[in-house]
């Protein structure tokens, strides 16, 4: 495949930088996540970009989805196999949990995980747009999603894995949005957010509610509904040069791509397998 525009803006840089870069240690991520978004949110501020003030102080944004939007959503969602997590539904080009296998009995019995693809693609592109400008406003940037996940939680889920207090480990540059499909409330199940100014807010509202958060530093944790189910469809973003409304799947087990200009070519929701060696989609 040949080098995307994204990799040739990067690789541009990081030679001029080079020098200068290995003077000291690496960042967490990596030099790509640490600098290739300032970049981007850089060069949007020069094209006089809007921001979002409150999600800067907070970083937390909610909001809700059109209700027609919600409803085909639903509806897809609805249409959609269900499937079981495994250790090694990623791609290759995505940070995953490796510790992901005593784990996967337990998240399989609290939750019933959603298969999507390209019979939901339509509808996730409805969404995407809808969302287009208040989340550029709260990124800086333009963005795509990186990773699209949906599952369900039954009444009776342990208060563990992700629904126990945590962060996720991801770049600060790579936010989750949650879609609550059942709406959200402590009755209909929820999730609870401590924002950076100190706060803890539990996210309520009617189906087609979602919720913009730095997953990656913010402690979060999920709260099953006492009664039925709660639907959550999950995705993972990434800044990039331009919007782009089209899904992609990367996994059930994958976390955020290694590269922030990298996104996965699963456009058909196939599962990976490491059934004929490296990780592949089939």
């Amino acid at each position: 495949m040949n080098p995307s525009l994204y990799q040739r803006a990067w690789h541009y840089v990081s030679t001029g930088c080079r020098p200068f870069i290995r003077r000291s240690p690496p960042p967490a991520y990596g030099y790509a996540w640490a600098y290739y978004p300032t970049l981007l949110r850089r060069l949007s501020s020069i094209l006089g970009a809007k921001t979002d003030d409150h999600f800067g102080r907070s970083g937390v944004k909610i909001g809700t989805l059109p209700p027609d939007v919600a409803k085909r959503l639903r509806e897809a969602i609805d249409a959609a196999p269900r499937v079981q997590i495994q250790l090694d539904d990623h791609d290759e080009g995505y940070v995953f949990n490796p510790g992901l296998g005593p784990y996967e009995a337990v998240l399989n019995r609290d939750h019933v995980y959603v298969q999507l693809g390209s019979n939901q693609s339509a509808a996730l592109v409805d969404v995407m747009r809808a969302l287009r400008r208040p989340v550029a406003a709260a990124l800086g940037t333009p963005w795509h999603v990186v990773n699209t996940r949906c599952w369900r939680t039954a009444a009776g889920a342990s208060e563990s894995g992700p629904n126990a207090w945590h962060t996720d480990g991801f770049p600060l540059a790579s936010p989750k949005l949650m879609v609550y499909m059942t709406g959200a409330g402590p009755s209909l199940g929820t999730t609870e957010i401590k924002t950076l100014d100190g706060k803890k807010i539990a996210i309520e509202g009617p189906p087609g509610t979602w919720v913009l958060f730095r997953n990656g530093d913010l402690e979060h944790r999920g709260i099953g509904p006492r009664t039925g189910e709660r639907i959550i469809l999950e995705l993972t973003l990434s800044p990039a040069l331009r919007f782009d409304p089209g899904p992609v799947f990367a996994g059930l087990n994958a976390k955020f791509p290694r590269r922030p200009w990298y996104r996965s070519s699963n456009r058909t929701g196939q599962l990976f397998s490491r059934a004929k060696g490296p990780t592949a989609c089939g």
